[in-house]
């Protein structure tokens, strides 16, 4: 699988597509280039993750089992601190049990925080 080009212009919801594809492959993993440069863009766009986007990430790290890294992982639950912040949260039932998920699957303990936010939706 080439690594398009123009990833580094990918915007979050276009990076998230990114991240997701690879639970299309059947032959197994996906190249690990292509996470490493998908997680790369991410990192970038994390703070910038909607309501959808977010859980899919997730979702697709969780389902793949692809350690992003602490630097990542951190992001990420600085963006769900925030997302389940926002009142009325902007997060659907589904999007909070693919955090959660994605977040156990990584073994990642959220905060007592983050955890609050999830639960007063």
């Amino acid at each position: 699988m080439e690594i398009p080009s123009n990833l580094r212009d990918f915007t979050s919801p276009g990076i998230c597509d990114a991240a997701a594809a690879p639970l299309s492959i059947t032959d197994g993993r996906p190249p690990p280039d292509l996470l490493a440069a998908v997680t790369d863009r991410l990192l970038e766009v994390a703070p910038q993750l909607d309501r959808i986007s977010l859980p899919m990430v997730m979702y697709a790290y969780g389902r793949l089992l692809y350690e992003p890294g602490e630097e990542l992982l951190g992001a990420l639950h600085e963006r769900a601190r925030a997302l389940a912040g926002a009142r009325p949260t902007e997060l659907s039932l589904q999007g909070i049990g693919n955090i959660l998920w994605g977040f156990q699957r990584l073994d990642y303990a959220p905060d007592a925080g983050l955890l609050a936010g999830l639960s007063d939706t």
